[in-house]
């Protein structure tokens, strides 16, 4: 069943980034769109998308994959972010929800929710249902995710705005068969976002 659902998900993503490829590339050529890394994340961008509540992927954003607790530097970006932005909403979308990274974000942020959904990216059901959980207008949400053809293709799809960070957390040398398998995935994503230079 999990490998039928997998394919499922592939198969919507083929279909729906073909859909979709120029407001991708839109995206991926647009300044503000992109960020480095999750700290340079300001509460001006905040400010400049009108955004109510910020999603957040967790793999390769906010800590190498397969890590239970965020990077040092994110957590001290979380704590800066909400108190600098004390009305802003915060949600973990992961497409690996552990029970150990749950646990982590209840003890230690219990103002961020970790929303656990049956539909990953890129199916945008999850953005939808957070924003009508907190009551947000779709527009006014932001995702922050690492890969193109799931994280932002389902902010198109929801109609929420996207930021795609660029040089995702990573660690080669603890577990380079994942990291290397990502690496792969986003460097297909990229070559199918390729436009030549006229």
């Amino acid at each position: 069943m999990r490998l039928l659902d997998t394919l499922a998900r592939i198969l919507f993503a083929v279909k729906k980034a073909v859909q979709f490829r120029a407001r991708l590339v839109n995206w991926k050529y647009s300044a503000t769109h992109n960020i480095d890394c999750l700290s340079q994340l300001t509460a001006e961008h905040l400010k400049n998308f009108h955004t109510r509540l910020l999603v957040l992927d967790f793999d390769g954003v906010m800590a190498c994959h397969g890590d239970l607790e965020p990077h040092p530097e994110v957590l001290l970006w979380l704590q800066h972010i909400i108190k600098t932005c004390p009305t802003l909403k915060i949600a973990i979308l992961s497409n690996k929800p552990l029970l150990a990274r749950q646990l982590f974000f209840s003890t230690h942020f219990s103002e961020i929710i970790f929303f656990v959904t049956a539909f990953k990216k890129p199916y945008p059901t999850g953005l939808q249902q957070l924003a009508a959980q907190h009551c947000v207008s779709l527009s006014r949400v932001l995702l922050v995710d690492d890969r193109w053809l799931t994280g932002m293709l389902a902010a198109i799809l929801a109609g929420t705005e996207g930021i795609y960070v660029q040089e995702p957390y990573a660690n080669f040398r603890q577990r380079p068969i994942v990291e290397a398998f990502f690496a792969f995935l986003r460097m297909i994503e990229r070559i199918f976002l390729h436009t030549p230079k006229h």
